[in-house]
């Protein structure tokens, strides 16, 4: 595998944002703390210990006591130590009345109205605050009426244009989620500001481009700033990328005695039924529209995200087939339009975690060692294959419905069908709209990863099928559940996330690799998402983890 390098433009990017960064002060508040940048470039290289999220009181306060523009420690001399700590009891205290947990941005829109009415009737909210931002104040106060939120939730007026504006608002919160897309013409500042601020950030972008710009742009700032940046994490490409997670961990826990097994091809089929979204009606209309064709052909390219190249996967076709090792039965579909998109985030899965394992190579010292061991366990493989589609009940179906996309993407090149396609999908909110979102519609998708031959399972292929699946609207509903999940975890659960989003490191990282295991969990709990792998081989029949699976006829199966 090859590493991919930054370009050009990105590097000029990332040293301009540097050089931004080194006149001021970069300053943001923790888990009740306060750290200051020391004014300088050097600085950003340094930011780890103040700016990482919760690293401790102490070494904060320390930053604090010799940044300048911090409150004054008070008079020297002997009889003024406790004066000097009061100062800075008060002094956090006061920071504390000016900060909050997490800001959803977009929050009069349908799913940042979802995701603000998710967050304020969650089981945890005595465990964290929330404001809402969007462009109409009025909006905003409707907003608070209907869905009876508290006169104490904050309420910001951003213009997501005029970054001054945004940055003065992110930097108060700990979290970001934003709902305001197409994210490559509203979303930059946003993560520009999340990045230099040390804030973290979840968002339902679908947007390869956008994506790609991010991480060439802003990953190394976050990761100096200790700001995880997580893209797509709704429907696009959630459930996608943790299938894919949870069908490794399953191999990886049932060869813990052997050579880790490895994936060699995992294809997922899924199943939608509710409103056609207007976030992904204008990410197509916006890509076809205003981007040159070599952009949007580059784009489709494998592993475009990913820090490593890898194994090509399939060309697209016209029918697709998978065969369920649960039921020994083969599932059928078409093209899904969201296909290249969760490839794209699930490679760059794949490619982070084989990256870890490269670069912890040459660390030193026993937490490297440590770090590099759990590297290794956690890869997916060198060489791992996706592909993924949308499933119907005949291949005669799937045909059509791959000859219907293709036919329809070749209309959208003509402005009057990209005008009339960009009106469709939902605008509307209102309580009874809420309800019906939340009872009408579902999303299944049925993940089968195959592991690559082993020795030490001569009897055929080891095999995993996952299932996740909820009931609710697919692109207004769940996405929202999902992306408030992703900012709570990041915010509630910080001590168990994986390696590269712990220790304060942050960067550009998908929901399976800065999430892991907790976003599985809490969609389990709270989420009202059933999520579930079984693992077969022939002549096996041991449980795997111990969470729980399905019954039914096939080959012996192991379950998590």
């Amino acid at each position: 595998m090859g590493v991919v390098k930054l370009s050009k433009a990105g590097h000029e990017q990332v040293a301009q944002e540097i050089e931004a960064l080194a006149p001021q002060s970069i300053t943001h508040f923790k888990d009740g703390a306060a750290a200051g940048g020391t004014g300088t470039s050097e600085a950003l290289a340094n930011t780890e210990n103040v700016n990482a999220g919760p690293t401790g009181k102490s070494s904060n306060i320390h930053a604090l006591l010799n940044t300048p523009g911090s409150p004054p420690p008070g008079p020297s001399g002997s009889g003024t130590k406790t004066s000097n700590i009061q100062s800075l009891i008060n002094y956090f205290l006061m920071l504390n009345s000016l900060y909050y947990d997490i800001l959803i941005l977009g929050a009069t829109g349908v799913t940042g109205r979802q995701t603000a009415r998710y967050l304020a009737a969650h089981p945890q909210q005595s465990q964290f605050t929330f404001s809402i931002a969007g462009r109409s104040r009025a909006k905003l106060d409707t907003l608070i009426s209907e869905l009876s939120l508290p006169n104490s939730v904050p309420v910001h007026v951003v213009d997501v244009l005029n970054f001054e504006q945004v940055e003065a608002v992110v930097k108060k919160h700990k979290v970001v989620l934003t709902t305001v897309g197409p994210y490559v013409k509203w979303g930059k500042n946003v993560v520009r500001a999340c990045a230099r601020n040390g804030v973290h950030y979840a968002d339902l972008t679908g947007e390869q481009l956008f994506v790609k710009e991010i991480i060439e742009r802003y990953a190394y700032i976050a990761s100096k700033t200790g700001s995880t940046i997580i893209p797509s994490c709704g429907l696009d490409s959630l459930p996608s990328d943790i299938a894919v997670f949870v069908a490794n961990k399953v191999l990886k826990e049932y060869s813990r005695n052997s050579e880790p097994l490895q994936i060699d091809s995992s294809t997922s089929a899924l199943e939608f039924e509710g409103v056609f979204s207007n976030g992904t009606v204008s990410t197509v209309v916006t890509a076809i529209g205003s981007t040159p064709s070599h952009k949007l052909s580059e784009s489709l390219q494998d592993h475009f995200l990913s820090p490593v190249s890898g194994k090509p996967s399939p060309a697209p076709r016209l029918t697709y087939s998978l065969a369920l090792p649960s039921t020994l039965r083969t599932v059928v579909g078409g093209y899904f339009l969201m296909s290249s998109t969760n490839k794209s985030v699930v490679q760059r899965s794949a490619g982070l975690l084989e990256y870890e394992v490269l670069t912890s190579t040459y660390a030193s010292g026993s937490r490297a060692q440590k770090d590099q061991a759990k590297a290794i366990r956690e890869r997916y493989g060198a060489g791992m294959v996706y592909e993924e589609f949308l499933r119907t009940n005949t291949s005669f179906m799937g045909a059509l419905v791959t000859l219907g996309l293709f036919f329809g993407l070749s209309l959208m090149a003509l402005p009057p069908v990209r005008w009339f396609v960009g009106r469709l999908g939902m605008k509307e909110t209102s309580v009874i709209i809420d309800k019906q979102l939340a009872e009408q519609g579902r999303v299944k998708l049925v993940n089968v990863t195959i592991a690559e031959p082993s020795s030490a399972f001569p009897k055929g292929p080891v095999k995993v099928e996952t299932t996740i699946a909820a009931k609710g609207d697919p692109g207004y509903y769940l996405s929202p559940i999902m992306m408030a999940e992703s900012g709570l975890a990041l915010l509630l659960n910080t001590s168990s996330l994986p390696i590269l989003s712990s220790h304060g490191r942050g960067g550009v990282l998908t929901p399976a690799v800065a999430l892991g295991n907790v976003i599985v969990d809490r969609l389990r709990e709270y989420g009202g998402f059933e999520i579930r792998s079984e693992l077969y081989y022939d002549g096996e029949s041991r449980q795997v983890n111990g969470n729980g699976g399905g019954n039914g006829s096939g080959e012996s199966r192991k379950s998590v």
